[in-house]
């Protein structure tokens, strides 16, 4: 795996990854998910910088009534 390092602790199912720079968000975050077993989840928190990134509220999204 080139996009993230990942720990997993043990008792309740936390995992906590970094991603390294360069790396693509949501292609890494499929394969710590791959690589733990994940099958559903919640992203609980996320902090860094992005070099390109888009953003959508979906409250203000055009399909949103």
């Amino acid at each position: 795996m080139s996009g993230a390092k990942t720990a997993e602790g043990k008792g309740k199912r936390i995992i906590a990854a970094r991603r390294l720079p360069g790396s693509n968000f949501m292609k890494g975050l499929v394969e710590v998910c791959e690589k733990h077993g994940v099958k559903n989840g919640a992203l609980l928190s996320c902090t860094g910088s992005s070099k390109q990134a888009v953003f959508l509220d979906p409250f203000r999204a055009p399909f949103s009534s």
